[in-house]
């Protein structure tokens, strides 16, 4: 990164406190780029779609993708990932506002996806979307955290969170609503 940027690495740990602060600060930036990436093709998506086409699946679909695509950053490195994840859980720091921004960007999209699927009756009107939204990335976070300390195989992660995700998501479709 010093050689990147042109500078000493003397230099830069002037300014960077530690390995692990620098491993925070690149880590983040590549994962905004993921963000910026699940966002823009997210809406690729939804800009293709016609009306004609749209069903809950294919909300869900949408909403499942977001952590699909987080799901291949995380199998990159998985060690760091985790790493990641673990500091943004130190309250009170400037890393910990960035994960919280990140984490909320994710929700926020998830969110939208899932309002959009509601405003257009295919999903269930009476459930608040957020919450959901929140539920789903409280559970991507969990297999993050879990993965290295039970032992798990890292790259079998989306095997253990698709069906998290789904059972929480699938259950929105407005057609398996009983009637009132």
């Amino acid at each position: 990164m010093a050689a990147e940027a042109g500078i000493g690495e003397a230099t830069l740990f002037r300014y960077i406190r530690s390995k692990q602060e620098l491993l925070t600060i690149v880590y983040g930036d590549e994962l905004d780029r993921v963000l910026n990436l699940i966002e823009s093709e997210d809406a690729a998506v939804a800009a293709r779609s016609s009306d004609a086409s749209l069903d809950a699946e294919f909300f869900i679909d949408r909403a499942v993708q977001t952590y699909r695509t987080r799901t291949d950053f995380y199998l990159l490195n998985p060690v760091n990932a985790a790493r990641y994840l673990r500091e943004g859980f130190v309250a009170g720091t400037p890393e910990s506002a960035r994960h919280i921004a990140q984490g909320d960007r994710s929700i926020r999209l998830v969110t939208a996806i899932l309002q959009e699927g509601q405003e257009r009756g295919l999903l269930t009107p009476s459930v608040d979307m957020w919450i959901v939204a929140q539920n789903c990335h409280g559970t991507y976070m969990h297999e993050i955290d879990r993965t290295p300390v039970r032992g798990f195989a890292p790259e079998r992660i989306w095997e253990r969170l698709e069906p998290r995700l789904r059972v929480q998501l699938e259950p929105l479709s407005a057609g398996d609503q009983p009637a009132r």
